[in-house]
C-alpha cells in the first residue's frame, strides 16, 4: 500500500508514504490535529498494522500491530487534553472491521508506540471514529446503538464507555456512516446517517 500526499495548491503529488518492508493495501487514513504533522493509515487483510508517518520527512515513526486480527477500518488521532500537541500526538485509535470487532487505543509518545487498551465493540464496528475534547465517538452499523461514546482518561488515555445519550436526530434511528466530535465542546457530536 501507498499513501500519496497531494498538494492541492501546487496541483501535484508531494510525497509517497510506504511501510518499511512488505505491506498490505490501506483501508483508511487520517491526519493528526491541529496542524497535520502526522498521518496514519490502517492496513487491510489479516494481522494488519496501523502505520504512522511524520509528514514533513516521510519517516515512518510507528508500526502498530497486534491489536487487530482483521482489517483496520478507521483511524483517528486524539489527545488527552482539549488541545492535542502539535509536536507529538499522544493517542491513535484504530477500529477493526466487522470481522475483527475491536477498538484499540495506542500511545504514540516515545519510540514506536504502545497498545493502551483493546475493547471488543461487536458488530457495530466498521464505520467511523472521531476524537473530541474529552471523548472518542464511534459511528456504527447497528441500529440499536449507532453512536457510542467513550470518555478519555486525561492521565492514562484509557476509555470508559459513556451511557447511551438521547438525541433528536435521525442518527439514533438508523445506521451511521460518519461521525465528528467537537474539539472544543465535549457535549457535541455530529453524525451522518445512511439516509442523509
Amino acid at each position: 500500500g501507498v499513501v500519496a500526499l497531494y498538494d492541492a495548491a501546487a496541483d501535484r503529488q508531494r510525497r509517497f508514504l510506504r511501510a518499511p518492508g512488505a505491506c498490505k493495501a490501506f483501508r483508511c487514513v487520517a491526519f493528526s490535529p491541529p496542524l497535520g504533522r502526522y498521518i496514519a493509515a490502517g492496513e487491510a487483510g489479516k494481522e494488519p498494522a496501523a502505520l504512522v508517518w511524520e509528514v514533513s520527512t516521510g519517516r515512518c515513526v510507528a508500526s502498530l500491530s497486534g491489536g487487530h486480527k482483521y482489517a483496520v477500518e478507521a483511524v483517528a488521532f486524539g489527545g488527552t487534553s482539549s488541545a492535542p500537541s502539535a509536536t507529538s500526538p499522544p493517542l491513535l485509535a484504530t477500529l477493526g472491521d466487522a470481522h475483527d470487532q475491536h477498538l484499540c487505543v495506542w500511545g504514540l509518545e516515545g519510540s514506536g508506540g504502545q497498545l493502551i487498551q483493546r475493547l471488543r465493540v461487536g458488530h457495530s464496528a466498521a464505520a467511523s471514529l472521531s476524537f473530541g475534547a474529552e471523548s472518542l465517538v464511534l459511528a456504527g452499523n447497528a441500529s440499536s446503538s449507532p453512536l457510542r461514546v467513550w470518555r478519555v482518561d486525561a492521565e492514562t488515555g484509557e476509555l470508559t464507555e459513556a451511557p447511551p445519550q438521547r438525541s433528536s436526530t435521525a442518527a439514533t434511528a438508523e445506521r451511521c456512516v460518519g461521525v465528528a466530535a467537537s474539539g472544543e465542546d465535549p457535549r457535541l457530536h455530529y453524525a451522518v446517517s445512511a439516509g442523509g
